[in-house]
Parts: structure tokens; C-alpha cells; sequence
């Protein structure tokens, strides 16, 4: 990295943690919050770093909740179905901007508004733009289950009758219809069921042996009763959403969920597989803006900006029976998921978890603290040479030696010698820390800094003070 040396003072000393905060706060959500069961995962990286599963996935049976138990994520599946659309466009098969007429029969009629945009495209239908509304206009369910199977032909006759909510392009309004329209076009796209697709291309690849679409009779062994929200002991119905399935029909497990967020931590890296580091990055970023300018969604994840722990990447889900919530900070490398067998949200667990996960995991390895005390003696009127053999070469490349030495210098001379490193804590920027050091005169100068941990001895690529 490349950086200028300024001054600044500050002081701020870790704390240390005693317990297990993640552990903890699982237990209280599960026994204050009346959940048949409660299950919750961390990963960080490729790594999951800690799993809880509280309470039954059967009341009736005395089944209790497993890491393999099954549980239906109703709309997390629209980031499933946006990464099935990435997946198709970098094979070839469609193009973001294509229109979704060109994946439908030519007999089916798409509603148009003249003041937006021509055609509805899979863009528009994966980041909640393209003015459908939330719910088909001919749903012809029952309270116990409103999808009631919704077909192939009557969503190609609802379509013909849909009003648009708002032009094609000039808003942005979450919609079911749109994004189980997505999945069917996908499907189409791809020559088979929008479920054989998403196998073929995102969840075999990805290894999520356990994540599929719908049930059948092997799967339903597994699957978590489904309760309602107000009383957790009555059984809620099962929803059949028909050809809307790319809108909230897979069902997964809690450490399939965890590898799914796994994957998308592999963003912007050049050898990211399967899914290239390049597509992640795309569906993550910001491509339209909710809620002023701190909530947006990209394609299907929904983007929160968060100041210290830079943009938090999430999705929700609901349906009878079930509730959902996975999200992770690219920033750090550290997400979270949280699953729940009734109607109850699990949304402020799910945040709650993600926020005490980065507070205990953003961790530094010892080598920050050496360097910071190594170079404690090079406060000094005149620093030795060995001072510059504590830097990378790009660094020095870019400031010399010599600099750093006037910088070293110029505070032993305003604030006196060096006595102690009194503190190093995690920056807000991965793989940076804090270091406090304390001088004589009383003064606490605080610098970041940055290593290239794989050099031998390990050399410094960032200083700022």
C-alpha cells in the first residue's frame, strides 16, 4: 500500500473479553424470545468460527434442532436466484440488460409505462426496479397458503394484466413477483427448471449438498416443523409458490448457509470459484438507493451502510412457518446466519450476531505488538539506519529512509523519548491496527500501521502518524 506520513494524537486502550459474547447472546435471544428453535451461525473467511442450535425442530415429536436440521429461508433465496443470474450471464446464456421477454413464450404480454424505461430486464427485475408489484394481481391462495401452486399460465396470464406500479427503471420497490419471475426466466434460459439450474450452476458447484429447492419426501424427514408467530405451538401451513420458486423457495441448512456466506466473502479476489471474485463484487455493490442514502440494494442483497464496519451485506426471509437472516461485512471476511422455525423475525438477531461477531473477531496476530515495541529506540535525534530495514521495499520506494527518519525525529523532539507501546487495537480497515505510544513529556501518539506478515522478519507496508 502506498500512504503519506501526517500527525495525529489520539488514545483509546482494548478492552478484554471473558466470555463467549456470540454464545451468549444466543442463548438470551432463544430463551426471551419464544422460538421453538434458534438456529445461528459465524464464519470468518472459509472458516465457520461458531455455531449454537437451540430448542426443537419438532415440539410435538421432542425432535430437537440439529446443524443438519432443514429449515425453509423464504426470501434469502432471491440472492440464490441473483447468483444463478451471474452465474448464467458470465456462461454466456443471458445478459444483465436483456429483457425478460426474451426468455418467455412470444405470446406473453409484459407491461409496459411509457415513461420508463422500453423493457423490463433481468436488471431491473434483480435490484427491485422494474414497477411489477409486490404480488401477482390474480393470486388465487387461501389465507393457510396465498401462492397455492401459482403457475406457469397464471403468471403468464397475471402479466398481460399487471398495472405497473411506478415506470420500469424510475424506482425501486421490493417485489416477489419480479424476483420468482427472474428465477423462471433463468430457468428457461438455461434449457430446464429453474431448481436444476440453480443445482447445476450454484449450489453443486459450491458444494451446498444440503440446499435445495422445495421439498420431496427424503427432505421432509429433515425439515423443521413449521409454528406460527403468535402462538409458537400451532402449526403454520406449507406455502407452494409454484413457478415463483427464484422468490423464497429453497430450503437449507444453517452450515450450507454459513458456506454460502463464505463464498461471497471471496469477492474481488482474482481466483474466486465458482462464482469468479468479479461477480461478487457486482452483486454486492450498491445499484439502486433505498431509504435516502444509507440502505440500496444490489443485485438482491440489500446494502446498509454502516460507518465503522464499512457496508453490511444482508437478506431477510419469511414465510409460514419460518424466518431467516444472513449477512456479512466484506470489509472483514466476517458474516453471520440465523434460522428459526416460526413466524417470529430473527432480523435483530441476525444484526446483533453480525455486530458482536466483527467486535470479537477482528483480531490482530502478535507481530503487530513486536514491531510496535521494536521500534520504540528509534525515537531518537538521529535514528539508526536499521530503522529503514523495518520497511517493505514498495514502501520505501515510495518514502524513503530518510523521511522516515525526520519523521521519527521530529517527535522525539517535540514530545521527548519514547517510553512504551501502550496499546494496539484492530483499525477500522482490515489488516491495519492502532498503536499508542507514550512519551516522556506524557504526550500519547497514535499511529496505523500495516504488515506484510508473510516477509521474515515481518515488514512494515503502512505507517501514518
Amino acid at each position: 500500500m502506498r500512504h503519506l506520513a501526517i500527525l495525529v494524537l489520539a488514545c483509546s486502550l482494548c478492552g478484554q473479553q471473558t466470555t463467549d459474547p456470540l454464545g451468549d447472546l444466543i442463548r438470551e435471544r432463544f430463551d426471551v424470545g419464544g422460538y421453538p428453535s434458534l438456529a445461528a451461525a459465524v464464519v470468518q473467511g472459509d472458516r465457520i468460527a461458531f455455531t449454537a442450535v437451540h430448542g426443537f425442530s419438532d415440539r410435538a415429536s421432542n425432535r430437537r434442532a440439529t446443524q443438519a436440521t432443514l429449515y425453509r429461508i423464504g426470501s434469502v433465496s432471491k440472492v440464490f436466484t441473483t447468483t444463478l443470474l451471474v452465474q448464467l450471464r458470465d456462461k454466456g446464456l443471458v445478459r444483465l440488460d436483456d429483457p425478460v421477454s426474451k426468455y418467455l413464450p412470444p405470446k406473453v404480454k409484459m407491461p409496459q409505462d411509457p415513461r420508463g424505461a422500453r423493457h423490463i430486464t433481468l436488471r431491473h427485475l434483480a435490484t427491485h426496479g422494474s414497477g411489477l408489484p409486490r404480488n401477482p394481481v390474480n393470486m388465487t391462495g387461501t389465507e393457510a397458503d396465498p401462492w397455492n401452486g401459482y403457475a406457469t399460465t397464471q403468471l403468464y396470464d397475471g402479466l398481460a394484466e399487471t398495472k405497473l406500479d411506478y415506470p420500469t427503471g424510475a424506482s425501486a420497490a421490493y417485489s416477489n413477483l419480479g424476483m420468482g419471475l427472474l428465477g423462471h426466466a433463468l430457468g428457461r434460459a438455461a434449457g430446464m427448471t429453474y431448481g436444476q439450474a440453480l443445482t447445476k450452476y450454484v449450489l453443486q458447484p459450491a458444494g451446498l449438498s444440503s440446499t435445495h429447492i422445495g421439498l420431496n419426501n427424503a427432505s421432509r424427514s429433515g425439515l423443521a416443523a413449521p409454528y406460527a408467530a403468535d402462538d409458537t405451538t400451532a402449526r403454520a401451513a406449507y406455502w407452494n409458490l409454484g413457478c415463483l420458486e427464484g422468490a423464497g423457495a429453497v430450503v437449507s441448512t444453517v452450515t450450507d448457509l454459513a458456506r454460502f456466506i463464505s463464498l461471497n466473502l471471496h469477492a474481488g479476489e482474482a481466483d474466486a470459484t465458482p462464482i469468479s471474485g468479479g461477480s461478487l463484487t457486482e452483486l454486492h455493490k450498491p445499484q439502486r438507493i433505498w431509504d435516502g442514502w444509507t440502505k440500496a440494494t444490489g443485485l438482491g442483497w440489500i446494502v446498509d451502510h454502516a460507518r465503522e464496519s464499512g457496508d453490511i451485506i444482508w437478506h431477510n426471509g419469511g414465510m409460514a412457518g419460518f424466518r431467516s437472516w444472513v449477512g456479512f461485512s466484506s470489509r472483514w471476511k466476517i458474516g453471520a446466519v440465523v434460522l428459526t422455525n416460526c413466524g417470529r423475525s430473527v432480523d435483530d438477531v441476525g444484526m446483533e450476531l453480525l455486530k458482536a461477531a466483527l467486535k470479537k473477531l477482528r483480531t490482530l496476530s502478535p507481530a503487530f505488538e513486536a514491531t510496535a515495541k521494536s521500534l520504540v529506540p528509534h525515537f531518537v535525534a538521529k535514528p539508526s539506519q536499521g530503522l529503514g530495514s523495518k520497511f517493505s521495499q514498495r514502501f520505501l520506494e515510495q518514502i524513503p529512509a530518510s523521511v522516515i527518519s525526520n519523521v521519527f525525529s521530529g517527535l522525539h523532539q517535540k514530545h521527548g523519548k519514547c517510553e512504551s507501546v501502550v496499546g494496539v487495537r484492530v483499525a477500522k480497515q482490515p489488516g491495519l491496527a492502532e498503536v499508542i505510544f507514550r512519551f516522556e513529556q506524557g504526550a500519547l501518539v497514535t499511529c496505523t500501521l500495516g504488515l506484510d506478515e508473510s516477509a521474515k522478519p515481518p515488514k512494515i507496508t503502512y505507517l501514518r502518524f
